[in-house]
């Protein structure tokens, strides 16, 4: 098994102060990039990642709803 790994780099500037509740601060955000990548990468008659026929090569079936190459046992799929 061979893993490729990227290292991204992000820089967010607020527009006005943001607050988030305690202790889910990286759940709102991974949401919010999931929404605005979805919104970016499919089309509006997309039916979701699982059903998609670009799931190969789509940037929010890859990052946000990948399926591993390998069958693993249940539980370890997600």
């Amino acid at each position: 098994m061979r893993f490729t790994w990227q290292q991204l780099t992000f820089k967010f500037t607020a527009l006005e102060p943001v607050k988030f509740p305690r202790l889910v601060p990286a759940n709102i955000l991974r949401g919010a990039l999931g929404v605005l990548s979805r919104n970016l990468a499919c089309s509006a008659a997309c039916a979701g990642a699982s059903a998609c026929s670009q799931r190969a090569t789509c940037l929010y079936a890859r990052i946000f709803e990948p399926v591993p190459a390998v069958v693993v046992p249940s539980g370890l799929a997600d």
